[in-house]
């Protein structure tokens, strides 16, 4: 059943609707990982950050 007229947030639609917020958050949870294993066990180099050594009150927004 694709709609519900008496429950609008069941069936394909609400389910895709209520799932989209999960699928972005991740999506970026997998980036950790991957940079984890270039940098520590592929050796690769450190992004570049520069707020590294700032206080966290002082880096801008």
């Amino acid at each position: 059943m694709l709609h519900d007229d008496a429950r609008p947030t069941t069936g394909v639609q609400g389910g895709r609707v209520f799932a989209a917020p999960c699928l972005r958050i991740a999506g970026a949870a997998g980036e950790m990982p991957l940079n984890t294993i270039a940098e520590k066990i592929l050796g690769l180099p450190q992004g570049r950050r520069p707020d590294k050594g700032m206080p966290f009150d002082e880096v801008p927004a």
